[in-house]
């Protein structure tokens, strides 16, 4: 689990479940269009669409939906 990780964890378990928070993220972007999946990260949903792209789908992301790694 990297810091960033952590940090946004805590955060999201800190605020109250009504309060709506966006959050930027950074990752390696080898490609920068969607294309590599070497910018993906986990987020609520089924198979597939678990994964989001923060090239394309972000760079900004509802901190409810991401899911971080144990």
């Amino acid at each position: 689990m990297c810091i960033r990780d952590s940090m946004l964890r805590a955060l999201s378990e800190m605020l109250p479940r009504e309060i709506p928070v966006e959050v930027s993220l950074e990752e390696i972007m080898a490609c920068g269009i969607g294309a590599c999946y070497g910018c993906a990260v986990h987020t609520d949903g089924i198979g597939a669409s678990s994964m989001s792209l923060v090239c394309r789908d972000g760079p900004v992301f509802n901190l409810r939906k991401v899911r971080f790694s144990e």
